[in-house]
């Protein structure tokens, strides 16, 4: 199996700096892909400038020691303007005639071998001319780990018109050329056909693998962020994403006033909000001070580091998911492999990864997210009742996603 590996460089730069995210569980899903292959693994790496697809060879079967070849290639890849500019200049001096990217020679030799392309919307056009070449000249497979359609299914007001062209964009000239499309919940698989068919000569077969909901930082430490000092021990409710329109902390933070204002609690209960700045952040921010923070108990950590939210999940009474639209819903696994309590949205793919573990409300009534806070807040036997089936659930591991991933491949190939 061929993975893709032209986002290396950004992914593992995000990945391995952020400690929660799809970045980071874009490497798991390398990781795992190429783990799952065994002896057959390759690495595709898209060379933009010398026009062309490198083909890497992983030497190690660990996920330590993968890291550390992704790791190498990617620094391989970053080179200097000036060398960038000769690598092309030599490129086209030794085939001038040539408009589309050169191909390794191990795609001609592999025959039937499926190529595993991970991140859909990171493929360049020029890379996805080469690829759906190889599948032309050599019958070369074409798998897309295809995460979510939010671009095409969602407002405008939760994406940048430009990241919606782009999407559309890809899907109109990619996605059916794609002999197989994994997603990451059934929700997202379900709106495949009426969403993709408008652009798409055929939509492809669509089988579902869920991502894990374990979570493997980098560090083990654990570590209060230093913002939170004065918070002493008092308890607080926690929320990790993205500061986003689409994320819906100004819900949140709305339905936390409205549990503030009916509340007889003797200690107040904090809120803390780790996440930064994204689109649509403003005005989150904006409430946040109008409203002195809530009277003090909202605190916003833009940054955290692996240990800073290892503790905050530790520490934590319960999370707090509320997002409109998820393709799958990674803090939510997160908070239960944590064995926290979350939460959460009851839209699109959330309660696919919640199961019966998780509280859920409706994130457009501000009244049900006070109310799903007040009875976490103020009635432990609820929360006590739920965080105990937690630790009696076989919840999913990458290990899952890695075995599971690789059925898929297998099953739909040898039909």
């Amino acid at each position: 199996m061929y993975v893709d590996g032209t986002v290396l460089v950004p992914v593992l730069k995000k990945a391995l700096g952020q400690p929660a995210g799809i970045a980071r569980a874009g490497l798991q899903i390398v990781l795992s892909a190429l783990l799952g292959a065994g002896e057959s693994a390759r690495v595709l790496v898209a060379d933009p400038n010398a026009r062309r697809v490198l083909c890497f060879r992983p030497q190690h079967q660990s996920e330590v020691a993968l890291v550390g070849e992704l790791r190498a290639i990617a620094q391989s890849l970053r080179r200097t303007r000036l060398e960038h500019t000769w690598t092309w200049v030599r490129g086209r001096l030794r085939a001038p005639w040539r408009s589309g990217w050169a191909l390794p020679a191990e795609l001609a030799r592999s025959g039937e071998r499926g190529v595993f392309l991970y991140a859909g919307l990171n493929i360049r056009p020029g890379y996805r001319a080469a690829m759906k070449r190889a599948r032309e000249l050599y019958g070369t497979k074409l798998v897309l780990y295809l995460h979510d359609l939010l671009p095409l299914t969602q407002p405008t007001e939760y994406t940048s018109a430009d990241r919606a062209r782009e999407f559309h964009t890809f899907v109109s000239d990619f996605v059916g050329a794609c002999d197989l499309v994994i997603t990451s919940s059934r929700h997202t698989a379900a709106q495949i056909p009426e969403a993709v068919a408008p652009l798409v000569s055929a939509v492809p077969p669509v089988a579902v693998v869920p991502m894990a909901h374990e979570y493997r930082p980098w560090e083990a430490a654990s570590a209060r962020p230093a913002a939170l000092a004065a918070l002493g021990d008092q308890d607080f409710v926690l929320c990790v994403g993205t500061l986003s329109a689409r994320k819906n902390q100004v819900g949140l933070v709305r339905a936390w006033q409205r549990y503030r204002a009916a509340t007889r609690r003797a200690r107040p209960a904090h809120l803390v909000l780790a996440g930064a700045p994204g689109a649509g952040s403003n005005e989150v921010l904006a409430l946040l001070d109008a409203t002195d923070h809530c009277g003090g108990t909202v605190h916003v950590l833009p940054q955290t580091t692996d240990a800073e939210l290892n503790w905050l999940y530790q520490n934590c009474l319960f999370t707090a998911y509320v997002s409109f639209a998820e393709g799958f819903g990674l803090p939510i696994g997160e908070s239960l492999w944590l064995g926290k309590v979350c939460l959460a949205s009851s839209t699109t793919s959330m309660p696919e990864v919640g199961g019966d573990l998780a509280v859920y409300i409706d994130p457009h009534c501000v009244d049900q997210i006070a109310e799903g806070l007040r009875r976490l807040l103020e009635e432990p036997e609820t929360l006590h009742t739920l965080t105990g089936r937690i630790s009696r659930d076989a919840l999913r591991t990458w290990r899952d996603f890695q075995n599971d991933l690789a059925l898929a491949i297998r099953l739909h190939f040898s039909r």
